[in-house]
């Protein structure tokens, strides 16, 4: 144990010394020169592998479920200098991940069984940030260098000429006085209304003249819910809602589940419209109710 504690702390320095930033003046076309296919194999392993005098594989290893897997692609360096274990950036199996230790994002190709054992023997887990400065094709972090992110402009962004209700990427010129006003006016389906819709109250319009229950005569159902419900019918009975139709809101002739309610009964007779007529009639309007 004391030994993998010293392999431990000797790792945890190996992330320190190999790998890391890019060298100065290094950009991704340079990929091809230290990102490589040609890598560990992930057959038998040796001291070859070691990463000094002090750090063995093998006996990091000797315990592990599974030993190191193939790298998929390995780095970042040189193609005879990155032929470890270690090296890898991606892993040849799907079912492998990637157990970080350098800070260029490279480490050991292991199953999930090995990744626990790594962590209870090694007592660290690793995320190196100075990976994503290593922006190669077939990276997991890899991001195209024209691709622009969520919170920032395109740098050839102009400003809208026309309104819109989307901001625009750069400030205006300063053109024209400052107003409270929005520059784009809401739509007619935005604006209040003076009235409520026809769903309810005196300005809602039922398909038939209503009639009230009479309290003795209660349903024991109530057919629909709103008197200005379109599938009524004659004979059916409603529940009125806020004096639509000019019925009387403090009717409360039937009570339901403890709540009293105004309940209606449509008569058999035309509906009023909204429309005028041509000559003037006597039933245009809701009935008078009982």
């Amino acid at each position: 144990m004391a030994r993998l504690f010293g392999i431990a702390l000797t790792l945890a320095a190996a992330r320190a010394k190999t790998g890391g930033k890019p060298p100065d003046g290094w950009t991704s076309d340079d990929c091809d020169d230290w990102v490589h296919t040609t890598c560990f194999n992930g057959e038998e392993y040796s001291e070859d592998y070691d990463l000094d005098e002090d750090f063995s594989f093998v006996e990091l290893f000797a315990d592990a479920p599974t030993p190191p897997g193939k790298c998929g692609l390995c780095g970042h360096g040189s193609k005879d200098s990155v032929q470890k274990p270690s090296d890898c950036i991606t892993c040849d199996d799907d079912s492998y991940i990637v157990y970080y230790v350098h800070g260029d994002g490279t480490g050991f190709c292991v199953d999930e069984d090995t990744e626990k054992y790594l962590f209870a023997t090694l007592r660290f887990v690793f995320d190196p940030e100075d990976r994503k400065l290593w922006n190669c094709p077939g990276s997991p972090w890899y991001k195209e260098e024209d691709e622009n992110s969520e919170d920032e402009p395109p740098s050839d962004a102009e400003p809208t000429e026309s309104l819109t209700y989307e901001p625009t990427y750069q400030p205006s010129d300063g053109e024209g006085d400052a107003t409270d006003e929005p520059t784009v006016e809401p739509t007619k389906e935005d604006q209040p209304t003076d009235k409520p819709s026809d769903g309810g109250g005196d300005d809602a319009i039922c398909p038939f003249p209503l009639e009230p229950i009479d309290g003795t005569d209660c349903p024991d159902e109530i057919d629909k819910d709103d008197c200005a419900d379109e599938d009524l019918r004659p004979g059916m009975t409603c529940r009125a809602r806020d004096g639509q139709c000019g019925t009387d809101p403090e009717l409360d002739n039937c009570a339901y589940d403890d709540k009293v309610r105004d309940v209606y009964r449509v008569k058999d007779t035309p509906a009023p419209t909204k429309e005028p007529t041509k000559e003037p009639t006597e039933d245009r309007v809701c009935p008078n109710l009982e």
